[in-house]
């Protein structure tokens, strides 16, 4: 037994096996052709996805919470939202908004909710990584602005759903959270 040896490079197609190609262990055996260029595939799409998300930072402090439909922000109040029930102060992602510029970070409260400390009118929301750590629908999912830039309470603010998460979720890839930490 032996390890491949990766090196990061993307090839333009994988080699497959003929009926008729004899079985080769070893290094540079025939079978371990496609294996390698597999892993030499893995290796280019870690390296582009760790150089991707080192470019863009997470917030500073995770959301409670991320919407699954609008919420009537004048109204407020501790609602449960994503099946989590929110506390007074509480950080929350509203990205289902029916008018995408009240889209954004909130704080709740007993009555209206406000803008999050740092996300208010005006402010530049210059593009970064939005986990959310619980929830029925949203856990474990990262969320990202579409354009990467706009300015809050002027701007239509858009979450996307990323293709990363910080916990195995079936169809994200895998990557290290806020503290480095997979």
């Amino acid at each position: 037994m032996f390890e491949i040896n990766e090196t990061p490079k993307w090839l333009a197609g994988i080699h497959g096996w003929d009926e008729s190609d004899p079985v080769e262990g070893g290094e540079n055996g025939l079978d371990n052709v496609p294996i390698t260029e597999l892993a030499n595939r893995t290796a280019f799409l870690k390296q582009k996805t760790d150089a991707l998300i080192s470019g863009v930072p997470f917030i500073a402090a995770p959301p409670a919470a991320a919407s699954t439909g609008p919420v009537d922000i004048q109204g407020g109040g501790l609602l449960t939202i994503d099946g989590i029930t929110l506390e007074d102060g509480g950080l929350v992602l509203l990205k289902n908004q029916a008018n995408a510029v009240e889209n954004g970070l909130y704080s709740a409260h007993e009555g209206a909710w406000e803008r999050a400390a740092g996300y208010q009118n005006g402010t530049p929301f210059d593009n970064r990584l939005i986990d959310i750590p619980a929830g029925v629908e949203n856990a474990g999912k990262i969320f990202m602005l579409e354009p990467a830039t706009a300015a809050v309470d002027d701007d239509p603010l858009s979450f996307i759903e990323t293709a990363f998460s910080t916990t195995n979720l079936p169809g994200k890839v895998v990557i290290r959270d806020r503290h480095g930490n997979f």
